[in-house]
């Protein structure tokens, strides 16, 4: 993150506490997220969030860059409890992670950098997501080519890039 076309714009540190509901036969999930917002060890705020995720909104550009899409996000204004009672998945799964997020510009443009030990599944281990927001597929084609430059620059190894979501890794251990 010292890099020379890098900018830091600010980091922070989270707690977060993922129960995805999953349906059978469809693309689709709804993330419910615990998000607890910590400075210095300390929490800050507590942010729950709901989401729609459904994989049919994908595109896939070389080396695993992933145009993907949140159908719908927004604050979770009720409880989990609720948003399981409500929606009746067929199944639940949880994935609890520590991240530590960075928000940069490279060369000009937004990014996030999500460094991720998840602690629950046990033995989970680390992962590194680059993330961009996007308006259009130009806008896309230009910030893939630029994640693949953090890649190299990151020194990340193509063996090592995944196009999997974590619950399609750790429900398919």
């Amino acid at each position: 993150l010292s890099h020379e076309n890098i900018k830091l714009i600010r980091k922070s540190t989270r707690d977060q506490f993922d129960t995805y509901l999953l349906f059978d036969n469809s693309t689709a999930k709804i993330r419910y997220r615990e998000d607890e917002v910590t400075e210095n060890g300390k929490l800050i705020e507590t942010i729950y969030t709901l989401t729609l995720v459904d994989r049919a909104y994908e595109k896939e550009f070389p080396n695993f860059v992933l145009l993907s899409g949140s159908c719908f996000s927004s604050i979770a204004d009720k409880s989990l409890r609720f948003y399981r009672e409500y929606f009746q998945p067929e199944r639940i799964f949880e994935i609890n992670k520590k991240r530590r997020r960075y928000r940069i510009l490279y060369k000009g443009i937004d990014f996030a950098i999500n460094v991720d030990e998840i602690t629950n599944p046990k033995d989970g281990g680390y992962f590194i997501e680059i993330k961009s927001r996007t308006w259009s597929e130009n806008d896309a084609i230009k910030k893939a080519a630029l994640i693949l430059e953090l890649i190299e620059l990151f020194k990340l190894s193509e063996q090592s890039l995944l196009k999997d979501d974590y619950t399609e890794i750790f429900l398919s251990k």
